[in-house]
């Protein structure tokens, strides 16, 4: 039963370089995250499932110098990877006094709404990631400048990448830098291209957009 729910979110795009065991991970990664989304889980401590992460400010805004981060089941993990999760994600601010205690916890609010979420499914049409052709279903929000560094979430800034893309994007340091209109261009890691990772070309337009600009 579970090999059949992996099996097709299990597929290598282009230049993938990933060994099996590493996509049937990502799988699995990407099986939770839906059913995580879908709030059809049993509530925990009179809370909808959720994964939390624990973050200093500076560390979610990428500044050298900074500690990991705590997310839950995991331990410490990266600043990057800390980034990604925000790119769509529920976001409670928690303030500190000087010992490092709580003193005031903010309202949750959602870093990309409903109205966004629905104009991006409509524009993109899946991963806008040059080359990559894995559908709506499989996607996830991302800040080509990130919302800690000043970038604002609209649809000029936030496009959907698929999540093998986003943590290319994150973790594997690959930039992506908006072109004419909303054509994308990826831009590998400074240090060069990492070992079997794609080299990837501009975005070509998906026959979903000019359909719906048409209507």
């Amino acid at each position: 039963m579970l090999q059949t729910a992996l099996d097709p979110l299990m597929h290598p795009v282009p230049g993938d370089a990933r060994l099996a065991e590493q996509r049937r991970a990502d799988a699995l990664v990407e099986l939770c995250r839906r059913q995580l989304e879908s709030g059809t889980l049993p509530q925990t401590g009179r809370q909808k499932t959720q994964l939390s992460i624990t973050v200093s400010a500076a560390a979610l805004a990428g500044l050298p110098g900074t500690e990991g981060c705590n997310l839950t089941w995991a331990g410490i993990v990266p600043a990057a990877t800390a980034q990604r999760l925000s790119c769509d994600a529920s976001l409670r601010v928690i303030a500190l006094n000087d010992k490092g205690l709580p003193i005031d916890v903010g309202r949750a609010t959602r870093s990309i709404p409903t109205g966004l979420a629905r104009a991006l499914a409509v524009r993109d049409g899946g991963c806008r990631f040059p080359t990559c052709d894995r559908p709506i279903d499989w996607t996830q929000a991302h800040h080509l400048q990130h919302w800690t560094q000043d970038g604002e979430t609209n649809l000029e800034n936030v496009f959907l990448l698929c999540g093998f893309h986003h943590h290319l994007t994150h973790e594997g340091g690959w930039r992506l830098v908006r072109e004419d209109g909303d054509s994308l261009q990826a831009i590998p890691p400074p240090t060069g291209r990492a070992p079997g990772q794609p080299i990837a070309a501009a975005a070509t337009p998906r026959p979903i957009e000019a359909a719906a600009r048409s209507t």
